[in-house]
């Protein structure tokens, strides 16, 4: 439009856009600005350029309906590890162009500020790289060219070391005072697509939905990739419900969502909050397409199929009742005292 109207350019330097160019290697960050004649325009804030060597691959940001419960997790010293919880978080897939090296570089990006927060460099892998950004983690996966075998990566950024509930902690911390924790697991098998579980409150425990080469659809819960993990937790660990590390992710027949509708050439998986906390819509498409619903924490807010609804409806009268004939028992031994 020629004009813009008041409301909006007060808003206009809260909207920001990125712009990545892989011939050139460039990512470049806007934010909206109103003119002295009340246009919209993009003024260019940060600019990161590549090495040469490298190719962008991908950038991947988070969901903006994404909503999150809990500001930080509880150690089992007593202490918190306030998580890093940066809305315009922005993940770089870069690519070494020199197949010697087979390089892949993975870039945690404030997409507000441009600062790099976090690289994460891996040696002997190539793509496809399948990414996932929520909360305070990321999640990809790539191949091992020297192994020969299939990872998940996990990142997890918190504020800063651990801190006691009574200290303040800094809102925008500095890239220096965020520290990130990594682990790699093994899969079994390629994956063609990675997701989150997203629910209206964030309350219900995520899930990682893994679109495999086989047309299965695996449900991983989160706790299976914590990078605490370590192959003997302490008890302080233990009483977190840290799971003691092992190599191989487990891969549960029970937790594939697809059953045996196999989904051939699976491309994406879109994900989506359905109206009951416990539940999440999932929508896989490739050469098929297939919907369903997804409970990462079972539908503990619905009740089941065999509940007793007379029996409940039974004791409720009954309590009435008993409320109602203890009242007037009461008004009349009340009364019966007042005359004497």
């Amino acid at each position: 439009p020629s004009t813009t109207s008041p409301d909006l350019c007060q808003r206009a330097s809260s909207f920001h856009i990125h712009v990545a160019n892989r011939s050139t290697g460039s990512l470049v960050g806007y934010r909206l600005k109103c003119s002295s004649t009340q246009r919209l325009e993009l003024d260019s804030a940060w600019q990161i350029q590549m090495p040469a060597h490298e190719v962008i691959v991908s950038v991947v940001g988070k969901k903006h309906s994404e909503v999150v419960n809990s500001q930080g997790m509880v150690m089992g010293n007593g202490s918190v590890l306030f998580k890093y919880l940066n809305p315009s978080l922005l993940a770089v897939v870069t690519q070494s162009q020199d197949s010697r090296k087979a390089t892949v570089t993975i870039s945690l990006v404030d997409g507000v500020t441009g600062s790099i927060i976090h690289q994460a460099r891996h040696k002997q892998t190539q793509p496809p790289i399948h990414i996932v950004l929520s909360e305070n983690w990321a999640v990809y996966s790539t191949y091992h060219v020297r192994h020969r075998r299939y990872e998940l990566n996990v990142l997890e950024l918190y504020r800063g070391m651990q801190r006691k509930l009574t200290e303040s902690v800094s809102p925008v911390p500095h890239p220096s005072m965020v520290n990130v924790v990594a682990q790699s697991y093994i899969l079994r098998t390629a994956v063609h697509a990675l997701a989150a579980t997203y629910t209206q409150r964030g309350i219900t425990h995520r899930d990682l939905l893994i679109g495999l080469q086989t047309g299965s659809v695996l449900a991983i819960p989160k706790v299976w990739l914590n990078p605490y993990r370590t192959v003997t937790p302490t008890s302080e660990q233990l009483a977190e419900g840290i799971i003691p590390y092992s190599p191989e992710l487990p891969y549960v027949t029970q937790a594939i969502i697809n059953y045996n509708q196999t989904v051939n050439a699976i491309s994406g998986i879109l994900t989506a909050p359905a109206g009951l906390e416990s539940t999440c819509l999932v929508f896989v498409h490739g050469l098929d397409l297939y919907f369903t619903r997804w409970t990462p924490s079972n539908t503990y807010d619905v009740l089941p199929g065999e509940f007793d609804h007379l029996l409940i409806v039974s004791v409720l009268i009954g309590l009435f009742l008993a409320a109602f004939i203890t009242s007037r028992l009461s008004a009349q031994k009340t009364l019966r005292h007042s005359w004497k």
